[in-house]
């Protein structure tokens, strides 16, 4: 009688900061041990372990939720999550099949770092475009006032020749800087 050979597979993760965006402006600086429990739980939980699963090809969408089950119960009890040193982890993986044990552990660690290590690429695109926001509701107002001053101008240039010549000039100025900031602005977006 012989036993099925079992392979043993590893990969490490290390971080030099897991701290979220928001904590920075709070100089907290937690490292990963702090965060280990949550994320062991997080690794070796049914619903990541179901969407590692699906981009590892081992299942697919319309697997039988059951079966779904049986495979993420079985694999939590094949996996390990070890904290290493400050901020670092081993995931480790004991199986039969070594390419489907490659594949998991690379699936494993690509949701590892897109949720947790790079959560500034999320904020980053949040602050862009609450910036992009900003500019063009600057913009849209500083084309009202400028609409309005035209009209203005327009209509009351008899009363006031001296200041038609100046808010000509002043329009002028503005739209040239209103250039310049929009294309300094995308320049900053881009």
């Amino acid at each position: 009688l012989t036993m099925p050979k079992k392979y043993v597979a590893t990969t490490s993760l290390a971080t030099f900061s897991t701290t979220p965006p928001s904590m920075k402006d709070l100089s907290f600086t937690p490292d990963i041990r702090e965060q280990f429990a949550g994320i062991s739980a997080y690794i070796t939980s049914p619903a990541i372990l179901k969407r590692v699963f699906i981009e590892a090809g081992i299942i697919d969408q319309d697997t039988d939720e059951q079966k779904i089950h049986n495979l993420t119960s079985d694999f939590s009890k094949q996996l390990a999550v070890n904290f290493i040193e400050k901020n670092a982890v081993e995931i480790k993986l004991i199986g039969g099949n070594p390419k489907e044990m490659l594949a998991i552990l690379n699936a494993l660690s690509s949701m590892f770092i897109t949720e947790f290590l790079n959560p500034s690429l999320t904020s980053t695109q949040t602050a862009k475009d609450f910036l992009k926001k900003q500019v063009d509701q600057q913009q849209k107002k500083l084309q009202e006032a400028t609409d309005k001053l035209t009209t203005f101008e327009s209509q009351n240039s008899s009363y006031l020749p001296n200041y038609g010549r100046i808010y000509t000039t002043r329009l002028g100025q503005i739209i040239h800087e209103l250039g310049e900031t929009e294309t300094q602005f995308k320049t900053l977006l881009a």
